[in-house]
């Protein structure tokens, strides 16, 4: 029982970050593709590379956006890791009482 309650507890807590990394990525995407058909950044992007020129904004963006796929891909390989575990487990139907 406690077993179910922590994998579930675990299994939420990757969705929600797998979630909330793709919402990311697909944000600061946008932030790209607009960006380098306006050949223009917004000035926070600016603040944050710490830079005022074009290619070294573009350059933090791709960045930014290469270390958000590697969180994902190790969001979804845990999330990958955890159902083969719980294909071992002895529980295999779940209750949410």
């Amino acid at each position: 029982r406690k077993d179910e309650k922590q994998f579930i507890n675990v299994r939420l807590q990757l969705l929600d970050q797998q979630y909330c990394l793709e919402m990311d990525r697909e944000l600061w995407q946008s932030y790209l593709d607009i960006g380098l058909q306006q050949h223009s950044w917004p000035d926070q992007f600016y603040k944050m590379a710490k830079t005022n020129d074009f290619g070294l904004c573009k350059q933090y963006i791709m960045n930014y956006i290469e270390n958000n796929k590697k969180q994902l891909n190790h969001c979804q390989f845990e999330l990958t890791k955890q159902e083969q575990q719980f294909q071992t487990c002895p529980f295999k139907e779940l209750s949410f009482e």
